[in-house]
């Protein structure tokens, strides 16, 4: 089965995780909607969009508790749609690899939680390094898109070697206390070129949503499908990262039955 198949042939996961983080989406939207509206008071924005950024910065400049409500909810959105992945991460990779009930899916969720926050933190050493180099430069690389391109394969490479790591824990039941499987991660990656360029290649296309989306709402701002526009790219995005997440799955299950072949060569030499 396809890593494409694999996410058409789970709807249902699909829809809960856009639908959850649909739900982030519109609980943080408010107190955003509310400090605005309370700065501006009866006022009204008249200027085209393209000085949308400009009214904004000024808006937060003269309200300095709406720049905080802002940035508050902001992050705080962030930290909780990271949270969420990190939450439903098992029983994404359990229900792509194979069908099953959603209480055992709930089941896979609760019980690698533990392990597959462990490998999460293991790969923030590796991904600060990467963004230590595209801020402070100790390569050397003074043109800055160099390094912004250095700083995106590096962060592709983290991000498919997590994906491949937190796979092996949940379907191949390797060790997240042992840091040596994620580094194994990042080898298979490389040693996998096609695969990883082909999930390279879907990690990219989500970025370019999210900044589509972005670039919709600075464009269009106050067009009545605006919103639900927004809200279809967003799922858009969830089945996109649930496609790299496949891809991860591939290869666990491929290596899953490499180490049974081994583990029946093994078992036929002690006879």
């Amino acid at each position: 089965m396809s890593a494409l198949r694999r996410v058409l042939d789970a709807p249902w996961l699909w829809l809960a995780i856009a639908g959850l983080k649909l739900a982030l989406a519109l609980v943080f939207a408010r107190p955003i909607r509310a400090a605005i509206s309370a700065s501006l008071g009866p006022f009204a924005l008249r200027s085209g969009p393209e000085s949308l950024i400009v009214e904004f910065t000024l808006l937060i400049a003269r309200h300095e508790a709406v720049g905080a409500v802002i940035a508050a909810s902001v992050l705080l959105a962030a930290i909780l749609g990271l949270l969420l992945w990190l939450l439903v991460a098992g029983a994404v990779f359990t229900r792509l690899a194979r069908r099953c009930a959603p209480g055992e899916s709930v089941g896979a969720a609760l019980q690698h939680l533990p392990g597959l926050t462990l490998v999460a933190v293991y790969t923030l050493l590796p991904r600060g390094l990467v963004i230590l180099n595209l801020v402070f430069d100790p390569l050397g690389i003074s043109n800055f898109w160099a390094r912004a391109l250095v700083f995106w394969i590096g962060w592709t490479w983290c991000t498919l070697a997590l994906d491949r790591a937190r796979a092996g824990v949940v379907l191949r039941g390797r060790s997240a206390v042992d840091p040596r499987p994620l580094v194994g991660a990042f080898i298979e990656v490389v040693k996998q070129p096609r695969r990883s360029l082909a999930a390279a290649a879907v990690l990219l296309v989500n970025a370019l949503v999210v900044i589509g989306t972005l670039q919709l709402g600075v464009w269009y701002l106050g067009a009545p499908w605006l919103l639900w526009a927004a809200r279809g790219l967003a799922v858009l995005g969830v089945g996109l990262a649930l496609w790299r997440a496949a891809f991860a799955v591939e290869a666990a299950l491929e290596g899953a039955r490499e180490d049974s072949r081994e583990d029946s060569r093994e078992d036929s030499r002690e006879d």
